[in-house]
């Protein structure tokens, strides 16, 4: 049972601890201030001391008169603080001593206008200047012993006023809590009174005219309705006890009854209590099978990518060897393509998976938001060349740097200007980009095609609806929901306006934040063209994997430009070969028996410290939050498997600074406006029928590797063909294989 405290005594400690608290706050903030500005007063002083040694000494390091400099210091005596002093020269040697106590100190290296305090002791450094140029440099060391004095007496004072303020508080409290508690008193003593008597017709006299005195009359209104139903029970009590007697024989039938119904109840709740328990078992085993799918899908993940890693590397090595003729490289061509479509069909089923498990995020970066627009503008303004429409951007930003996803707002853009090129028939499309605000963008989509019924508006975002054109103009009606998705996701609502007839406007507005300061991140396109190494660039590479195709794969695409290899099949080798050899970078499996990857990393890292080469993690995960662990556990950066030979050649650039010679070729051209795919259409009715074939497949798959290759086929034509491998190219690196699909298409052979 809890300690039962009066009224007074709890009034009287609330006002103690108040003032308590509030003069221990106040005593603590005048201690710290005390003390901050004591230690602050110091420094100045001892500031103004070396300044003025300073002044007086500059003569002496000029002519390099160390008794003159001495006897400078010897003015300090009169600084019984000051316990050593020095002067140093320019070049940080001791040129004059001071000491207090006559006794040895080694004197710290010298340092320039600085200060520490170290124990009880200051210690500042002040530069000796003569127009801009620095002379030496003077060193003072200070006892603070006074300043601890200086807190031990402020300290005293302060716990004086806290007892005196501590008295005087509990007196005052003695004193005023009668106002509140005496008439609670009174009324607690008329309450238990009535209680203990029965007798209601008792009052409490009204002593004051505030919130207490409310209370008292408010006690004696209870009082009298406590009195008024009193009398009314007693009444009521009377008439209850004969109606009591009929109410007993009803209840007796109505008993039966009841009980026959409980049972019922009974077996009812028997029921749902099985059905709940059925339920939970559902739910354990629907989560278990989530979780398994899950785990499933990643670990096979890595055991598909793991294999094709060793098709895909010698296909591209198989690509690049001249030997090869044109069926063989035709056929290396379609495994490499193969491949690359399997991939794609992992990463979607993983992608499915994260959407459908709710773990859909956002991979924001730093990217050029400007330069994407002009991205989509070069993609879609050729599209809709070929259909005839006008496209416009309208872009008004004050900076071109942000962070966001940008992958997500380009898949966003590409959905919605495919939607208004492909419904659109006449007239135009029209791009915008507005910075509303520091950080926020409004973008909008607007188009002249056939627009949407308003009650259609909201039944378009729905998966797999394509309206009453979409059947014809093809697609899978999904691109409208993920566009909703990703902008929800991105914080934002994907809204529009339409009028039949006129034409639709998809827009939003998102907040992309400032840059981080990391580098826009680059395309590896540029790296495809690696031939070898510079003639004055030399790399030594080491290549850890336990699976020996994995190994050779890796090996071979880096030997073949110049890169000197030794190869190790584990933790163990690999620890051996960086003992007894030195290496520029090595290329680390993650997923290794024994020691794995990270594990490796520490112990190379522990080895050689600051002397450890670029390390980079090798892996076949394909989940961005994976990557992104290992920049975090210190690797310098990672590359995927399937192994990409552009991949890694950018990875020796970015971390080595390694140059590169590449295919000889001239550089390709921005294309005008006088060039026209139209007018290229007799060009490529006239390839031969294997070349154009394999661009139609390449395209169709959204295989840009291949794509390029078969474009290097058309450009070694010569003539015209030079011209329609550029036009197509600049489509290709614009992402826009569906426009080059259409186009090729849609000649007649």
């Amino acid at each position: 049972m809890a300690k039962r405290i009066s009224i007074k005594r709890k009034l009287v400690t609330m006002q103690f601890l108040t003032a308590g608290t509030v003069l221990v706050l106040a005593c603590a903030i005048f201690l710290l201030k005390e003390y901050r500005e004591t230690r602050a007063s110091t420094v100045r002083q001892l500031t103004s001391a070396a300044q003025l040694v300073g002044q007086n000494a500059d003569a002496a390091l000029r002519f390099l008169d160390a008794e003159a400099a001495e006897q400078v210091l010897g003015t300090l005596q009169s600084e019984t603080s000051i316990l050593q002093a020095c002067i140093y020269d320019a070049g940080g040697n001791v040129f004059a001593t001071y000491q207090r106590d006559g006794q040895g100190f080694v004197f710290p290296p010298a340092r320039v206008d600085a200060h520490r305090f170290e124990d009880d002791f200051l210690h500042l450094y002040h530069g000796i200047r003569r127009q801009d140029e620095l002379r030496g440099t003077v060193y003072l060391r200070a006892d603070m012993g006074v300043l601890d004095d200086r807190l031990v007496e402020m300290v005293l004072y302060a716990l004086l006023v806290l007892g005196f303020g501590g008295v005087l508080s509990v007196v005052l409290s003695v004193y005023l809590q009668r106002m509140i508690s005496d008439p609670v008193i009174n009324l607690t003593a008329t309450a238990t009174n009535v209680t203990q008597t029965g007798h209601y017709a008792q009052r409490v006299p009204r002593e004051s005219d505030d919130e207490i005195g409310d209370l008292c009359d408010g006690f004696n209104d209870m009082l009298d309705q406590i009195q008024r139903r009193d009398a009314e029970l007693r009444q009521a009590q009377e008439v209850l006890e004969g109606r009591v007697g009929e109410r007993t024989t009803e209840l007796s039938k109505a008993n039966a009854a009841l009980q026959a119904e409980i049972l019922d109840h009974e077996r009812a709740q028997e029921l749902i209590e099985n059905i709940n328990e059925q339920l939970v078992e559902a739910r354990d085993e629907a989560l278990g099978a989530s979780r398994a799918k899950s785990t499933f899908l990643a670990n096979m993940s890595h055991e598909i990518r793991t294999p094709m890693n060793a098709i895909l590397g010698y296909a591209q090595i198989l690509r690049d060897a001249v030997q090869l003729d044109e069926r063989q490289r035709h056929a290396v061509s379609t495994i490499e393509r193969s491949g690359d479509h399997l991939l794609a069909l992992i990463n979607d089923i993983l992608d499915i998976s994260k959407i459908e498990a709710g773990r859909l995020a956002l991979i924001p970066q730093d990217f050029d938001i400007t330069g994407l627009m002009e991205t989509l503008s070069t993609m879609f303004e050729l599209r809709c060349r070929d259909k005839g429409l006008t496209w416009s951007t309208e872009i008004t930003v004050d900076r071109k740097l942000v962070h966001g996803d940008a992958n997500k707002l380009r898949q966003v853009l590409i959905n919605l200007l495919g939607n208004a090129v492909k419904f659109t028939e006449a007239g135009s499309v029209i791009l915008r980009l507005q910075q509303v605000s520091g950080q926020r963008y409004h973008i909008a989509v607007t188009d002249t095609g056939p627009g949407i019924d308003t009650d259609r508006q909201e039944a378009i975002f729905e998966p797999f609806d394509q309206g009453a054109l979409g059947h014809f103009a093809g697609g899978t009606g999904l691109g409208l929901t993920i566009a909703r998705q990703h902008v929800e996701l991105m914080g934002a609502e994907l809204q529009l306006d339409s009028t039949p007839g006129e034409g639709t406007c998809f827009y939003f507005e998102v907040d992309l934040t400032l840059p981080t300061g990391r580098d826009v991140p680059t395309t590896d396109e540029q790296w495809i063209r690696v031939v070898r190494l510079a003639s004055d660039c030399e790399v030594r590479a080491l290549v850890v994997d336990d699976i020996t195709e994995n190994r050779e794969v890796l090996a071979s695409m880096v030997e073949n430009i110049g890169v000197t290899t030794v190869l190790a099949d584990g933790g163990e080798q690999a620890l051996a070969a960086i003992e007894s050899d030195t290496f520029d970078i090595v290329f680390l499996d993650i997923r290794m028996p024994g020691m794995d990857g990270s594990q490796v990393r520490k112990a190379i890292m522990e080895r050689l410290g600051n002397e450890a080469p670029k390390i980079v993690a090798v892996t076949a995960s394909a989940l961005a939050h994976q990557r992104d662990r290992f920049l975090e556990e210190g690797f310098d950066s990672f590359i995927d498997k399937p192994f990409r030979r552009e991949r890694i050649y950018g990875c020796l650039h970015e971390m080595l600074g390694a140059t590169f010679e590449f295919v000889a070729g001239e550089a390709e051209p921005v294309l005008t406006e006088e060039v026209s795919l139209d007018s290229l259409v007799a060009v490529a009715s006239f390839l031969p029928d294997p070349l154009f074939e394999g661009l139609v497949q390449a395209t169709q798959v959204g295989d840009i590797n291949a794509t390029r290759e078969h474009l290097d086929q058309v450009h070694a034509m010569g003539g015209d063909g030079v011209t329609l491998a550029r036009q197509l190219r600049t489509m290709a690196q614009a992402y826009d294989m569906r426009g080059i699909s259409d186009w090729l298409e849609s000649i007649d052979r």
